[in-house]
């Protein structure tokens, strides 16, 4: 072959690695997602009786593309749902970010997660045993849906995590023994709780029962439902049986006043239990400070520590 053969050649071989290249560094076409809950229905099977509960369930980006498993976070509303219509669940800010904070798109591509969330609405406020989130036929709803869940999506096992606010919040200490041991974490929010279901949190804490399940309580010194004067108890005794929990801001008269910086160490150091007692938080959303946690989960803290607890681990 001629000299002038092989100069061609390569120039042509060049020329087309050139062309493969501009190819790969064209931007690629974006999935067109949509950061919403989608409707469903769950058929709830118990004692002979089948009653069609509601739900709200969204599915991260990144499970359609991959075979990974994502955590599923379980996220139970307050009275405020109970007694209303199946149409205007979720529909009100402040009283849906317990569900829609974990399903912004931000936060989704950080910390991809399925989301449920069911709702309990005014026409079940009648039926026996779904008065209530820790109502016993509630439990059995809430663990087969899980099942359910669990058992058609790309679900985690060891990554389920429980939110709730106020009543919902309340009932993350209430779990039944099957949903306990599904539980990797439980975050409640204002949670709505009496001395006599306090009492016996402390009790089971004494026994063990929460020796397993990872812990973020949030509540406000000012918050007229009451939560903090059941979460101080409850956290001090986490402290008196040696937990070590974090305090990040007060316990009463205990005063920590943790930096962003500091909470984020603890985390990284693998802390389980977490108390937040908001005292500077405005209550700019009413309620009498029952929804100042709203400006934990606008932060990354609470995730950043959610998505590293396992149940296993």
């Amino acid at each position: 072959m001629k000299k002038t053969s092989y100069i061609f050649l390569f120039f042509l071989i060049l020329f087309s690695c050139s062309k493969e290249d501009d190819k790969n560094d064209e931007p690629q076409p974006q999935i067109d997602y949509t950061y919403e809950f989608a409707k469903y229905q769950y058929t709830h099977t118990y004692n002979a009786n089948n009653t069609v509960i509601p739900y709200s369930f969204f599915e991260p980006v990144q499970a359609t593309t991959s075979n990974e498993n994502f955590p599923l976070i379980v996220s139970l509303h307050g009275t405020e749902y109970h007694l209303t219509s199946e149409d205007n669940f979720l529909t009100r800010f402040p009283t849906n970010y317990m569900a829609t904070a974990w399903i912004e798109e931000v936060k989704q591509q950080q910390y991809p997660a399925y989301v449920v969330a069911p709702n309990i609405h005014i026409g079940l406020w009648n039926i026996d045993g779904y008065r209530s989130w820790p109502d016993e036929a509630t439990q059995d709803f809430l663990y087969q849906l899980i099942t359910y869940l669990t058992s058609s999506y790309q679900i985690d096992e060891d990554r389920i995590y429980f939110v709730g606010h106020s009543i919902g919040g309340g009932s993350m200490w209430l779990l039944d023994e099957n949903l306990k041991n599904r539980a990797a974490a439980i975050v409640p929010l204002s949670h709505a709780l009496n001395f006599e279901e306090a009492d016996s949190i402390i009790e089971d804490i004494s026994i063990g029962v929460y020796d397993d399940i990872s812990i973020w309580n949030i509540v406000h010194t000012s918050d007229n439902e009451g939560s903090v004067v059941t979460g101080r108890p409850i956290f001090r005794h986490f402290q008196d049986d040696n937990y070590n929990p974090v305090i990040t801001n007060t316990l009463g008269t205990q005063i920590f006043e943790l930096t962003p910086i500091q909470i984020e160490s603890e985390i990284d150091a693998g802390k389980s239990y977490f108390y937040t007692e908001n005292s500077e938080t405005p209550c700019e959303y009413g309620g009498g400070c029952h929804y100042s946690w709203v400006s934990q989960l606008e932060g990354d803290l609470i995730f950043k520590w959610l998505f590293k607890q396992r149940k296993n681990d």
